[in-house]
Protein backbone atom coordinates (compact mmCIF):
# COMPACT_ATOMS: atom_id res chain seq x y z
CA UNK A 1 0.00 0.00 0.00
CA UNK A 2 2.06 3.36 -0.55
CA UNK A 3 2.42 5.52 1.65
CA UNK A 4 0.35 8.08 3.03
CA UNK A 5 1.03 10.88 5.40
CA UNK A 6 -1.44 13.40 6.08
CA UNK A 7 -1.46 16.65 6.99
CA UNK A 8 -4.66 18.38 8.86
CA UNK A 9 -5.33 21.68 7.30
CA UNK A 10 -7.93 23.62 6.14
CA UNK A 11 -9.91 27.43 7.00
CA UNK A 12 -12.42 26.99 10.22
CA UNK A 13 -15.71 29.04 8.85
CA UNK A 14 -15.42 30.18 12.87
CA UNK A 15 -11.40 31.01 11.83
CA UNK A 16 -10.41 29.46 15.36
CA UNK A 17 -7.51 27.49 13.91
CA UNK A 18 -7.02 25.79 9.94
CA UNK A 19 -8.31 22.37 10.24
CA UNK A 20 -9.83 19.86 8.07
CA UNK A 21 -11.34 16.02 7.27
CA UNK A 22 -8.48 13.12 7.04
CA UNK A 23 -9.77 11.28 3.90
CA UNK A 24 -11.99 8.22 4.23
CA UNK A 25 -11.20 5.35 2.65
CA UNK A 26 -13.46 4.95 -0.63
CA UNK A 27 -14.04 1.09 0.46
CA UNK A 28 -17.38 0.70 2.15
CA UNK A 29 -16.88 0.75 6.41
CA UNK A 30 -16.54 -2.83 7.73
CA UNK A 31 -18.14 -3.94 11.11
CA UNK A 32 -16.50 -5.46 13.76
CA UNK A 33 -12.91 -5.80 14.68
CA UNK A 34 -10.95 -4.61 17.93
CA UNK A 35 -8.52 -1.62 17.57
CA UNK A 36 -5.96 -1.87 19.72
CA UNK A 37 -4.01 2.01 20.98
CA UNK A 38 -0.76 2.23 22.16
CA UNK A 39 -0.70 5.03 24.61
CA UNK A 40 2.43 6.61 26.70
CA UNK A 41 0.86 5.99 30.20
CA UNK A 42 -1.77 5.09 32.79
CA UNK A 43 -4.98 7.03 32.89
CA UNK A 44 -3.99 8.25 36.26
CA UNK A 45 -6.83 8.99 38.89
CA UNK A 46 -9.13 6.78 36.64
CA UNK A 47 -11.85 7.84 34.45
CA UNK A 48 -14.38 9.98 36.30
CA UNK A 49 -14.54 13.58 33.59
CA UNK A 50 -15.65 15.15 37.13
CA UNK A 51 -12.18 14.02 39.12
CA UNK A 52 -9.18 13.78 36.82
CA UNK A 53 -5.51 13.59 36.37
CA UNK A 54 -4.31 13.22 32.80
CA UNK A 55 -5.11 13.63 29.21
CA UNK A 56 -4.52 9.40 28.72
CA UNK A 57 -8.12 9.51 30.71
CA UNK A 58 -9.43 12.58 28.86
CA UNK A 59 -8.58 10.24 25.77
CA UNK A 60 -10.79 7.06 26.69
CA UNK A 61 -13.14 8.78 28.27
CA UNK A 62 -13.85 10.81 25.33
CA UNK A 63 -14.95 7.40 24.18
CA UNK A 64 -17.45 6.44 26.67
CA UNK A 65 -18.95 10.11 27.43
CA UNK A 66 -20.88 12.61 25.91
CA UNK A 67 -21.44 15.91 26.31
CA UNK A 68 -24.19 18.20 26.52
CA UNK A 69 -22.39 20.60 23.42
CA UNK A 70 -19.68 18.63 21.66
CA UNK A 71 -17.12 19.72 18.95
CA UNK A 72 -17.30 19.33 15.34
CA UNK A 73 -15.16 16.68 13.73
CA UNK A 74 -11.32 18.49 14.12
CA UNK A 75 -12.20 21.67 15.51
CA UNK A 76 -13.44 23.58 18.03
CA UNK A 77 -16.54 24.87 16.75
CA UNK A 78 -19.56 24.26 19.13
CA UNK A 79 -22.27 21.40 17.81
CA UNK A 80 -24.87 19.81 19.34
CA UNK A 81 -24.40 16.84 21.71
CA UNK A 82 -26.94 15.74 24.12
CA UNK A 83 -28.67 19.16 23.84
CA UNK A 84 -30.04 19.10 20.42
CA UNK A 85 -30.36 23.20 20.61
CA UNK A 86 -30.15 25.71 23.20
CA UNK A 87 -31.18 29.37 23.80
CA UNK A 88 -29.72 31.89 25.60
CA UNK A 89 -31.34 35.12 26.76
CA UNK A 90 -29.96 38.49 25.59
CA UNK A 91 -28.74 39.60 28.64
CA UNK A 92 -26.64 36.09 28.27
CA UNK A 93 -27.26 35.03 31.78
CA UNK A 94 -30.23 32.39 30.92
CA UNK A 95 -29.63 29.09 28.88
CA UNK A 96 -32.34 26.72 27.86
CA UNK A 97 -31.29 23.41 26.72
CA UNK A 98 -33.39 21.15 24.76
CA UNK A 99 -32.46 17.94 25.30
CA UNK A 100 -32.06 14.66 22.52
CA UNK A 101 -34.99 12.40 23.13
CA UNK A 102 -34.90 8.52 23.52
CA UNK A 103 -31.19 8.51 25.14
CA UNK A 104 -30.19 5.83 27.36
CA UNK A 105 -26.61 5.37 29.28
CA UNK A 106 -24.98 1.94 28.99
CA UNK A 107 -26.78 0.97 32.06
CA UNK A 108 -29.88 1.20 30.61
CA UNK A 109 -30.61 4.56 32.79
CA UNK A 110 -32.79 7.66 30.48
CA UNK A 111 -31.10 10.71 29.68
CA UNK A 112 -33.23 13.15 30.56
CA UNK A 113 -33.65 16.81 32.66
CA UNK A 114 -33.58 15.13 35.79
CA UNK A 115 -30.60 12.88 34.98
CA UNK A 116 -28.62 16.13 33.30
CA UNK A 117 -29.94 18.40 37.16
CA UNK A 118 -28.08 15.35 39.27
CA UNK A 119 -25.23 15.74 37.36
CA UNK A 120 -24.66 19.09 38.34
CA UNK A 121 -26.04 18.60 41.67
CA UNK A 122 -22.75 16.55 41.98
CA UNK A 123 -20.66 19.40 40.73
CA UNK A 124 -22.00 22.05 42.65
CA UNK A 125 -23.97 21.09 45.75
CA UNK A 126 -21.75 20.10 48.54
CA UNK A 127 -24.58 18.68 50.70
CA UNK A 128 -25.04 15.63 47.38
CA UNK A 129 -24.68 12.61 48.69
CA UNK A 130 -21.89 12.12 45.92
CA UNK A 131 -20.57 15.43 45.68
CA UNK A 132 -17.72 15.23 43.44
CA UNK A 133 -15.19 17.02 45.98
CA UNK A 134 -16.14 13.80 48.44
CA UNK A 135 -12.77 12.27 46.80
CA UNK A 136 -9.82 13.15 48.13
CA UNK A 137 -7.00 14.00 46.01
CA UNK A 138 -7.69 14.92 42.42
CA UNK A 139 -8.19 17.88 40.27
CA UNK A 140 -11.63 19.08 38.40
CA UNK A 141 -11.56 21.68 35.90
CA UNK A 142 -15.66 21.97 35.39
CA UNK A 143 -17.10 22.40 39.12
CA UNK A 144 -14.46 25.32 39.43
CA UNK A 145 -16.19 26.84 36.49
CA UNK A 146 -19.25 26.45 36.98
CA UNK A 147 -19.42 27.61 41.08
CA UNK A 148 -17.89 30.53 39.95
CA UNK A 149 -20.64 31.39 37.12
CA UNK A 150 -23.48 29.00 38.03
CA UNK A 151 -26.41 31.29 39.91
CA UNK A 152 -29.47 28.56 40.09
CA UNK A 153 -30.36 25.15 37.61
CA UNK A 154 -33.75 23.84 36.94
CA UNK A 155 -35.88 21.17 35.58
CA UNK A 156 -38.23 22.70 33.00
CA UNK A 157 -39.23 19.96 31.82
CA UNK A 158 -38.06 15.81 30.87
CA UNK A 159 -36.41 17.24 28.14
CA UNK A 160 -35.70 20.95 28.62
CA UNK A 161 -33.18 22.17 31.59
CA UNK A 162 -32.47 25.90 32.46
CA UNK A 163 -29.14 27.33 33.36
CA UNK A 164 -28.83 30.86 35.25
CA UNK A 165 -25.99 32.63 35.61
CA UNK A 166 -25.02 35.31 38.19
CA UNK A 167 -22.98 37.33 35.63
CA UNK A 168 -22.04 36.79 31.85
CA UNK A 169 -19.72 34.20 31.45
CA UNK A 170 -18.40 34.34 27.84
CA UNK A 171 -16.47 30.94 27.84
CA UNK A 172 -19.44 28.96 29.33
CA UNK A 173 -20.45 26.62 25.64
CA UNK A 174 -16.50 26.05 25.33
CA UNK A 175 -16.03 24.67 28.96
CA UNK A 176 -19.37 22.23 28.85
CA UNK A 177 -17.91 20.82 25.50
CA UNK A 178 -14.94 19.78 27.13
CA UNK A 179 -14.34 16.02 27.91
CA UNK A 180 -14.43 16.93 31.81
CA UNK A 181 -17.74 17.66 31.58
CA UNK A 182 -18.51 14.24 30.67
CA UNK A 183 -22.58 13.41 32.03
CA UNK A 184 -21.87 10.35 34.36
CA UNK A 185 -25.11 7.97 34.60
CA UNK A 186 -26.90 8.53 37.62
CA UNK A 187 -27.47 5.34 38.24
CA UNK A 188 -23.74 4.50 38.47
CA UNK A 189 -22.84 7.47 40.84
CA UNK A 190 -25.13 6.40 43.28
CA UNK A 191 -23.92 2.72 42.82
CA UNK A 192 -20.55 3.38 43.39
CA UNK A 193 -20.24 6.91 44.82
CA UNK A 194 -16.66 8.28 44.89
CA UNK A 195 -15.86 4.42 42.77
CA UNK A 196 -17.15 5.37 39.92
CA UNK A 197 -13.61 6.46 38.78
CA UNK A 198 -13.52 2.49 38.48
CA UNK A 199 -16.96 2.12 37.35
CA UNK A 200 -17.59 4.53 34.23
CA UNK A 201 -20.97 4.99 32.75
CA UNK A 202 -21.98 7.38 30.16
CA UNK A 203 -24.11 7.52 26.49
CA UNK A 204 -21.39 7.47 24.50
CA UNK A 205 -20.30 5.10 21.76
CA UNK A 206 -18.01 2.44 24.17
CA UNK A 207 -18.66 1.19 26.82
CA UNK A 208 -16.09 0.80 29.86
CA UNK A 209 -14.91 -3.30 30.19
CA UNK A 210 -11.68 -3.22 32.48
CA UNK A 211 -8.65 -1.41 33.56
CA UNK A 212 -5.66 -3.35 34.40
CA UNK A 213 -3.31 -0.13 36.23
CA UNK A 214 -0.70 0.14 34.15
CA UNK A 215 -1.21 -2.20 31.55
CA UNK A 216 -4.80 -1.64 29.54
CA UNK A 217 -7.75 0.05 29.43
CA UNK A 218 -10.64 -2.30 27.22
CA UNK A 219 -14.12 -0.60 25.76
CA UNK A 220 -16.89 -2.34 23.99
CA UNK A 221 -18.90 -1.05 21.43
CA UNK A 222 -22.27 0.32 23.15
CA UNK A 223 -25.07 -1.17 20.66
CA UNK A 224 -27.61 1.11 21.97
CA UNK A 225 -25.43 4.27 21.20
CA UNK A 226 -28.12 7.20 20.39
CA UNK A 227 -26.00 7.93 16.86
CA UNK A 228 -25.64 4.19 15.82
CA UNK A 229 -23.67 1.19 16.65
CA UNK A 230 -19.48 1.67 16.12
CA UNK A 231 -18.46 -0.11 13.46
CA UNK A 232 -15.27 -1.28 16.17
CA UNK A 233 -15.97 -4.37 18.81
CA UNK A 234 -13.91 -3.23 20.78
CA UNK A 235 -11.38 -0.78 21.64
CA UNK A 236 -8.07 -1.65 23.89
CA UNK A 237 -6.03 1.25 25.33
CA UNK A 238 -2.30 -0.79 25.99
CA UNK A 239 -0.14 1.53 28.22
CA UNK A 240 3.39 1.46 26.70
CA UNK A 241 5.45 3.99 28.15
CA UNK A 242 8.63 3.33 25.55
CA UNK A 243 8.03 5.31 22.45
CA UNK A 244 10.28 2.64 20.44
CA UNK A 245 9.10 0.06 21.42
CA UNK A 246 4.98 1.94 20.58
CA UNK A 247 6.84 2.20 16.99
CA UNK A 248 8.05 -1.25 16.69
CA UNK A 249 4.54 -2.49 18.09
CA UNK A 250 2.77 -0.37 15.27
CA UNK A 251 5.10 -1.03 12.45
CA UNK A 252 4.64 -4.98 13.68
CA UNK A 253 1.00 -4.77 13.24
CA UNK A 254 0.90 -5.63 17.22
CA UNK A 255 -0.75 -2.36 17.71
CA UNK A 256 -3.49 -0.27 15.28
CA UNK A 257 -3.29 3.62 16.55
CA UNK A 258 -0.18 5.36 18.13
CA UNK A 259 -0.30 8.20 20.36
CA UNK A 260 2.27 10.59 20.21
CA UNK A 261 4.64 9.72 18.11
CA UNK A 262 8.29 10.36 19.37
CA UNK A 263 10.27 12.63 17.25
CA UNK A 264 12.95 10.15 16.50
CA UNK A 265 9.76 7.96 15.04
CA UNK A 266 8.99 9.90 12.35
CA UNK A 267 11.43 9.74 10.00
CA UNK A 268 11.24 5.90 10.13
CA UNK A 269 7.26 5.46 10.24
CA UNK A 270 7.42 8.26 6.75
CA UNK A 271 9.13 5.30 5.00
CA UNK A 272 6.98 2.61 6.33
CA UNK A 273 4.05 2.12 3.58
CA UNK A 274 2.03 0.40 5.80
CA UNK A 275 1.72 3.04 8.62
CA UNK A 276 -0.30 6.15 8.10
CA UNK A 277 1.34 9.17 9.75
CA UNK A 278 -1.51 12.47 10.68
CA UNK A 279 0.18 15.38 11.55
CA UNK A 280 -1.97 18.77 13.01
CA UNK A 281 -1.08 22.27 14.61
CA UNK A 282 -2.44 21.88 17.75
CA UNK A 283 -3.44 23.62 20.87
CA UNK A 284 -0.77 23.35 23.47
CA UNK A 285 1.95 25.01 25.30
CA UNK A 286 5.31 23.09 26.70
CA UNK A 287 7.02 24.59 29.62
CA UNK A 288 9.04 24.66 32.65
CA UNK A 289 6.90 25.75 35.68
CA UNK A 290 8.89 27.51 38.52
CA UNK A 291 7.99 28.12 41.97
CA UNK A 292 8.03 31.99 42.09
CA UNK A 293 7.11 32.54 45.22
CA UNK A 294 10.13 30.39 46.95
CA UNK A 295 14.07 32.10 46.81
CA UNK A 296 16.08 31.80 44.50
CA UNK A 297 12.81 31.91 41.97
CA UNK A 298 10.97 35.00 43.75
CA UNK A 299 13.77 37.51 41.63
CA UNK A 300 12.28 37.97 38.41
CA UNK A 301 15.76 38.32 37.41
CA UNK A 302 16.34 34.47 37.92
CA UNK A 303 13.45 33.98 36.04
CA UNK A 304 14.38 35.93 33.08
CA UNK A 305 17.77 34.40 32.99
CA UNK A 306 15.99 30.44 33.03
CA UNK A 307 14.18 31.58 29.79
CA UNK A 308 17.30 33.25 28.10
CA UNK A 309 20.11 29.95 29.02
CA UNK A 310 18.12 27.74 27.02
CA UNK A 311 17.94 27.72 23.30
CA UNK A 312 14.54 26.33 22.39
CA UNK A 313 14.86 26.89 18.46
CA UNK A 314 17.97 24.57 18.87
CA UNK A 315 15.21 22.36 21.43
CA UNK A 316 12.30 22.49 18.27
CA UNK A 317 14.58 21.58 15.29
CA UNK A 318 16.64 18.96 17.23
CA UNK A 319 14.88 17.68 19.79
CA UNK A 320 11.25 17.64 18.39
CA UNK A 321 12.77 17.28 14.66
CA UNK A 322 11.08 20.35 12.99
CA UNK A 323 8.03 19.45 14.71
CA UNK A 324 7.99 22.56 17.38
CA UNK A 325 8.46 26.33 17.22
CA UNK A 326 9.38 28.55 20.56
CA UNK A 327 6.59 29.59 22.72
CA UNK A 328 6.16 33.26 21.67
CA UNK A 329 2.83 34.05 23.78
CA UNK A 330 1.41 32.21 27.08
CA UNK A 331 -1.32 30.19 24.70
CA UNK A 332 -0.33 28.81 21.79
CA UNK A 333 -0.66 30.09 17.77
CA UNK A 334 -4.27 29.33 16.00
CA UNK A 335 -6.06 30.30 19.65
CA UNK A 336 -7.88 33.59 19.22
CA UNK A 337 -6.14 36.81 20.56
CA UNK A 338 -2.85 34.99 20.00
CA UNK A 339 0.35 37.10 19.24
CA UNK A 340 3.81 36.85 19.37
CA UNK A 341 5.25 38.91 22.85
CA UNK A 342 7.91 41.13 24.02
CA UNK A 343 10.55 40.17 25.15
CA UNK A 344 10.98 37.15 22.89
CA UNK A 345 13.30 35.18 25.25
CA UNK A 346 15.66 34.12 22.35
CA UNK A 347 19.00 32.22 23.39
CA UNK A 348 21.33 34.62 24.90
CA UNK A 349 23.63 32.76 27.75
CA UNK A 350 25.70 36.32 28.51
CA UNK A 351 22.34 37.90 29.45
CA UNK A 352 21.65 35.44 31.43
CA UNK A 353 24.55 35.57 33.30
CA UNK A 354 24.45 39.44 33.67
CA UNK A 355 21.09 39.02 35.61
CA UNK A 356 22.36 36.44 37.89
CA UNK A 357 24.82 38.16 38.79
CA UNK A 358 23.17 41.05 39.22
CA UNK A 359 20.37 39.29 41.27
CA UNK A 360 23.28 38.06 43.52
CA UNK A 361 23.73 34.52 42.10
CA UNK A 362 27.37 35.02 39.85
CA UNK A 363 28.44 31.56 40.42
CA UNK A 364 24.65 30.53 40.04
CA UNK A 365 22.93 28.03 42.12
CA UNK A 366 21.82 24.62 42.79
CA UNK A 367 18.28 23.41 42.31
CA UNK A 368 15.89 20.43 41.70
CA UNK A 369 13.84 19.80 38.08
CA UNK A 370 11.25 17.02 38.47
CA UNK A 371 10.60 15.60 35.14
CA UNK A 372 8.69 12.44 33.96
CA UNK A 373 9.89 9.97 31.57
CA UNK A 374 6.72 9.08 29.24
CA UNK A 375 5.61 11.26 26.18
CA UNK A 376 3.09 13.66 26.37
CA UNK A 377 0.84 15.64 23.49
CA UNK A 378 2.56 18.81 24.45
CA UNK A 379 6.59 16.95 24.97
CA UNK A 380 7.38 13.91 22.78
CA UNK A 381 10.27 14.03 23.77
CA UNK A 382 9.11 12.57 27.41
CA UNK A 383 12.55 12.62 29.75
CA UNK A 384 14.50 13.64 27.19
CA UNK A 385 13.90 17.47 27.25
CA UNK A 386 14.63 17.83 31.37
CA UNK A 387 18.41 16.27 30.11
CA UNK A 388 18.76 19.31 27.24
CA UNK A 389 17.35 22.01 30.00
CA UNK A 390 19.94 20.75 32.58
CA UNK A 391 22.91 20.95 30.50
CA UNK A 392 21.95 24.49 28.79
CA UNK A 393 21.73 25.60 32.34
CA UNK A 394 24.79 24.13 33.59
CA UNK A 395 26.76 26.40 30.82
CA UNK A 396 25.50 29.59 33.24
CA UNK A 397 25.93 28.24 35.96
CA UNK A 398 22.79 26.87 37.32
CA UNK A 399 23.27 22.88 38.62
CA UNK A 400 20.14 21.50 38.05
CA UNK A 401 19.44 18.26 39.21
CA UNK A 402 16.94 16.43 37.83
CA UNK A 403 14.23 13.94 39.78
CA UNK A 404 12.54 11.60 36.94
CA UNK A 405 9.28 9.91 38.30
CA UNK A 406 6.45 7.93 36.79
CA UNK A 407 3.77 9.79 35.72
CA UNK A 408 1.31 8.89 38.20
CA UNK A 409 3.61 9.58 41.15
CA UNK A 410 5.16 13.11 39.22
CA UNK A 411 1.54 14.71 39.28
CA UNK A 412 0.66 13.49 42.98
CA UNK A 413 4.25 14.97 44.00
CA UNK A 414 4.13 18.39 42.28
CA UNK A 415 0.43 19.27 43.13
CA UNK A 416 0.56 18.90 46.57
CA UNK A 417 -0.43 21.73 47.93
CA UNK A 418 3.39 21.91 49.89
CA UNK A 419 4.96 21.27 46.91
CA UNK A 420 8.11 24.09 46.62
CA UNK A 421 11.24 21.70 46.34
CA UNK A 422 12.18 23.27 42.95
CA UNK A 423 11.12 23.19 39.41
CA UNK A 424 8.77 20.77 37.44
CA UNK A 425 8.26 20.26 33.75
CA UNK A 426 4.67 21.42 32.78
CA UNK A 427 2.44 21.39 29.68
CA UNK A 428 -1.18 21.92 28.48
CA UNK A 429 -3.10 20.48 25.81
CA UNK A 430 -6.44 23.08 25.02
CA UNK A 431 -9.39 21.40 26.59
CA UNK A 432 -11.66 24.05 24.39
CA UNK A 433 -11.11 26.69 22.26
CA UNK A 434 -11.27 29.86 24.18
CA UNK A 435 -7.86 31.55 25.78
CA UNK A 436 -9.59 31.65 29.43
CA UNK A 437 -8.61 27.58 29.32
CA UNK A 438 -4.83 28.56 29.39
CA UNK A 439 -5.32 32.22 31.22
CA UNK A 440 -7.87 31.18 34.37
CA UNK A 441 -6.16 27.81 34.70
CA UNK A 442 -2.16 27.89 34.40
CA UNK A 443 -1.96 31.60 35.52
CA UNK A 444 -4.99 32.29 37.80
CA UNK A 445 -3.21 32.25 41.49
CA UNK A 446 -6.05 30.42 43.30
CA UNK A 447 -6.39 27.93 39.90
CA UNK A 448 -2.79 26.71 39.38
CA UNK A 449 -2.24 23.31 40.17
CA UNK A 450 1.03 24.43 41.53
CA UNK A 451 0.41 26.85 44.22
CA UNK A 452 3.48 28.38 44.62
CA UNK A 453 3.86 29.08 41.28
CA UNK A 454 1.61 31.85 40.02
CA UNK A 455 0.43 33.19 43.36
CA UNK A 456 0.93 36.94 44.83
CA UNK A 457 -0.08 38.76 41.34
CA UNK A 458 -3.06 40.29 42.12
CA UNK A 459 -2.96 42.43 39.01
CA UNK A 460 -2.63 39.42 36.60
CA UNK A 461 -5.70 38.11 38.94
CA UNK A 462 -8.04 40.84 38.76
CA UNK A 463 -7.81 40.93 34.91
CA UNK A 464 -8.62 36.84 34.72
CA UNK A 465 -11.78 37.41 36.40
CA UNK A 466 -12.78 40.53 34.80
CA UNK A 467 -12.54 38.83 31.32
CA UNK A 468 -14.28 35.91 32.35
CA UNK A 469 -17.38 38.06 32.83
CA UNK A 470 -17.07 40.74 30.36
CA UNK A 471 -20.37 40.45 27.94
CA UNK A 472 -18.73 43.06 25.39
CA UNK A 473 -16.08 41.25 22.99
CA UNK A 474 -14.26 44.18 22.38
CA UNK A 475 -13.40 44.93 25.81
CA UNK A 476 -12.81 41.14 26.44
CA UNK A 477 -10.22 40.95 23.91
CA UNK A 478 -8.55 43.84 25.57
CA UNK A 479 -8.14 42.58 28.98
CA UNK A 480 -7.15 39.31 27.82
CA UNK A 481 -4.47 41.28 26.00
CA UNK A 482 -3.31 42.47 28.99
CA UNK A 483 -3.46 39.73 31.49
CA UNK A 484 -1.51 37.53 28.62
CA UNK A 485 1.10 40.20 28.10
CA UNK A 486 1.68 40.61 32.24
CA UNK A 487 2.29 36.95 32.19
CA UNK A 488 4.99 36.95 29.85
CA UNK A 489 6.34 39.63 31.36
CA UNK A 490 6.69 38.40 35.03
CA UNK A 491 8.23 34.82 33.04
CA UNK A 492 6.53 32.54 36.15
CA UNK A 493 7.86 29.83 33.45
CA UNK A 494 10.55 29.05 31.28
CA UNK A 495 8.85 29.29 28.28
CA UNK A 496 9.62 26.53 25.84
CA UNK A 497 7.68 25.25 22.94
CA UNK A 498 4.48 25.31 21.05
CA UNK A 499 4.10 21.82 18.56
CA UNK A 500 2.49 19.92 16.59
CA UNK A 501 -0.18 17.08 17.18
CA UNK A 502 1.50 13.45 15.31
CA UNK A 503 -0.17 10.26 15.69
CA UNK A 504 0.17 7.35 13.62
CA UNK A 505 -2.34 4.16 12.48
CA UNK A 506 -1.80 0.99 10.33
CA UNK A 507 -2.77 1.46 6.90
CA UNK A 508 -5.89 -0.84 8.07
CA UNK A 509 -7.47 1.51 9.87
CA UNK A 510 -10.20 4.37 8.25
CA UNK A 511 -12.11 6.97 9.64
CA UNK A 512 -9.21 8.41 12.63
CA UNK A 513 -9.24 12.05 13.01
CA UNK A 514 -6.97 14.54 14.57
CA UNK A 515 -8.46 17.21 16.72
CA UNK A 516 -6.96 20.22 18.09
CA UNK A 517 -7.23 19.07 21.53
CA UNK A 518 -5.84 16.00 20.83
CA UNK A 519 -8.55 13.67 22.22
CA UNK A 520 -10.24 10.78 20.58
CA UNK A 521 -13.50 11.72 19.64
CA UNK A 522 -15.99 10.02 17.05
CA UNK A 523 -14.28 7.26 17.79
CA UNK A 524 -17.59 5.42 16.33
CA UNK A 525 -16.38 6.61 12.69
CA UNK A 526 -12.93 4.58 12.79
CA UNK A 527 -13.38 1.24 11.32
CA UNK A 528 -10.67 -1.17 10.49
CA UNK A 529 -9.81 -3.74 7.67
CA UNK A 530 -10.07 -7.39 8.40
Amino acid sequence: MALRTRWIVGLLVVSLLGIGWTAFAADTPQQGGTLIVATGADPAGGLDPECVMNNEAAFIMATIYNRLVEYAPGSVDIVPGLAASWDISDDGLVYTFHLQQGVLFQDGTPFNAQALKLAFDRLLDPSFPNYYANRKGIDSYVPGTLEANVASYSVVDDNTFKLVLSHPYAPLLQDLAMVWFGIVSPAAVEKYGAEVYKHPVGTGPFEFVDWVPNDHVTVKANPNYWRGKPYLDEIIFKQIPEGSVRTMMLQAGQVDVMMNVPPESISVLDKDPNVDLYRMTALLVNYVQIPRMVKPFNDIRVREALNYAVNKQELSQYLYQGLAKPMQSPIPPGMPDYQPLSPDFSYNPAKAKELLAEAGYPDGFDCNLYTYANPRSYNAAGGKIATALQGYWKKVGINVHVIQLEWGSYLRTVRDPDFSDGMCMSGWTADCGDPDNFLFYLYYGKASNIPHAMTGRPEIDSLIEQERVSADPAQRTTLIDEALQKVWQDAGDVWLTNGVLVRATTAKVHGFQLDPLSMFFYADQIWKEK
